[in-house]
């Protein structure tokens, strides 16, 4: 049931205008069906890098206990994100970067934002990297 449990999350905010949004973590921290949801560490999204090249990436710290999702402080993560279909209809990539992929996130972070959308840290995640 994780879709159900992933809708009934993003419900959790009570904001039309909410984006569940996280780096994913590696499959082999998939943890056991015994952990509760307080156990799990999530990435939260919360840092701002920049690269030699001066690219702005967004890190993460880990948190644990969330209740439920968490407001962010506008940084978005393309590796999960959910929401309600409109925000990519409203929001689409910016259409005057189309090659750009190292800063896409805080570029589309920052448009989500001046559309009125509100990106959250998961309290618990479903989806993984392997």
């Amino acid at each position: 049931n994780w879709d159900v449990q992933l809708k009934d999350m993003w419900a959790m905010p009570n904001n039309e205008y909410a984006v569940l949004s996280s780096h994913l973590p590696p499959s082999t921290d998939l943890t056991s069906t015994t952990q509760t949801a307080q156990d799990q560490a999530v990435p939260h999204l919360c840092m701002v890098q920049f690269t030699e090249s001066t690219i702005i990436n967004a890190n993460t710290k880990a948190v644990k206990n969330l209740s439920q999702p968490k407001l962010t402080n506008a940084l978005w993560s393309a590796g999960m994100s959910f929401s309600k279909c409109h925000a990519e209809l409203k929001v689409p990539v910016d259409p005057h970067t189309p090659f750009v992929f190292d800063g896409e996130e805080f570029n589309r972070a920052a448009r989500f934002w001046t559309f009125g959308y509100d990106v959250y840290t998961p309290h618990r995640l479903y989806v993984f990297h392997h």
